[in-house]
């Protein structure tokens, strides 16, 4: 059943002007009403009257949502609709009509508290890292799915920066899950989402300071576990925001400034889910001279997603690709010579859509301007 809280939510979107129809990148790149935000409301409005009956087309729209919050920000009552999508799509699961797409995902975490298997495993051995794994140190980090699986770059890039500043960290592995759990949530399947949760929480409470390169987790381990009841007594904090701290303290030495143009795109769960705009930011224009760090039309909490978000790239793989290349055709407009972002879901969704776009990390750049 749908909280009373979101019963409200849904009556607003039912009745309202639906202004954030112009917002939603989903809608957007189908160009079909039935997936604006609003559409997905209504459609939950009519499921809680009887007006209409669950099945699998239905329960496949609930699915196409970014969780970008582009529709929130161009809302008057501020409504989040991804997180009544969460509660619709637990309720798709709960009735077996959830998308085909997903089975192997939801496969995979049931056994394996990961979207990607048991292959995984191995990217911790290979990651370059993996003699930190259960050191007795009181920042850990958290480097998720993601980034494990496709951006040992970013790992390598971390550990460069952290020892450059004399800083002593150990990692998240051994028995612990190598994901946050964020996936599961997205499909519907909360039980599995509360036991990686829990294994998590009982391997990082020993850990004041929880670093993470990845802002999907960081809102999972932040924001979704302590919904869901699951406590974690640390200070979790985005790289960019660390590092930001430790260019600001001289702890970090950077080269000359460098005189590529990069364009800045701000991650959705990054900036409109956590307000972090600045760090990155500060960051570039310590590497970059200020005139050739150039910005998005569409920024800050503004700004368009990437795509690669939400499972979309699961559900509907030419949608998110679709979403991506319209995001990209700015960049392409003002020709600067690197992408960057805060983000490896961002990274990989732009990197799907154009491999030849030179998309780097944050991370990867602070530690290519390390003396």
């Amino acid at each position: 059943m749908l909280s009373i809280t979101h019963h409200k939510n849904i009556e607003y979107c039912t009745y309202c002007p639906k202004l954030c129809r112009f917002a939603c990148p989903v809608a957007l790149a189908e160009g079909r009403e039935t997936v604006t935000p609003t559409e997905r409301m209504r459609f939950l409005h009519l499921l809680r009257n009887g007006a209409a009956d669950w099945n699998d087309e239905i329960a496949d729209i609930f699915y196409r949502c970014l969780g970008c919050l582009s529709c929130r920000a161009f809302c008057k009552h501020r409504i989040d609709v991804s997180e009544v999508m969460l509660e619709a799509r637990r309720t798709a699961l709960d009735r077996k009509i959830e998308p085909v797409a997903l089975k192997r995902l939801i496969t995979n975490f049931s056994h394996f508290q990961n979207p990607y298997g048991n292959m995984i495993f191995e990217r911790v051995k290979n990651s370059g890292v993996a003699s930190r794994v259960g050191r007795d140190s009181k920042i850990i980090y958290f480097i998720g799915c993601v980034t494990l699986y496709h951006f040992h770059e970013i790992i390598n890039a971390v550990e460069k920066v952290l020892t450059a500043a004399g800083i002593d960290f150990t990692i998240h592995g051994g028995e612990a899950p190598l994901c946050c759990g964020l996936p599961a949530l997205l499909s519907g399947d909360v039980e599995s989402f509360l036991r990686t949760a829990r294994k998590n929480a009982g391997a990082l409470k020993k850990h004041s300071t929880i670093l993470t390169t990845c802002p999907g987790c960081m809102v999972t381990l932040k924001n979704h576990y302590e919904k869901h009841g699951v406590k974690l007594n640390a200070d979790i904090i985005h790289f960019t925001q660390f590092t930001a701290g430790l260019v600001e303290k001289g702890r970090i030495k950077l080269k000359d400034k460098r005189e590529e143009k990069v364009m800045y795109h701000d991650p959705c769960y990054l900036g409109k889910h956590l307000g972090i705009f600045e760090p990155p930011r500060l960051l570039l224009n310590e590497m970059f001279y200020p005139d050739r760090v150039i910005e998005f039309s569409w920024n800050r909490d503004k700004n368009m997603c990437c795509g690669g978000s939400g499972l979309l790239p699961v559900v509907a793989p030419q949608t998110s690709i679709d979403i991506s290349a319209r995001r990209l055709r700015e960049f392409k407009e003002q020709s600067p010579a690197i992408l960057a972002t805060a983000c490896p879901t961002c990274e990989r969704a732009f990197a799907r859509a154009d491999e030849n776009i030179a998309v780097r990390d944050v991370a990867v750049l602070v530690a290519e301007q390390i003396g």
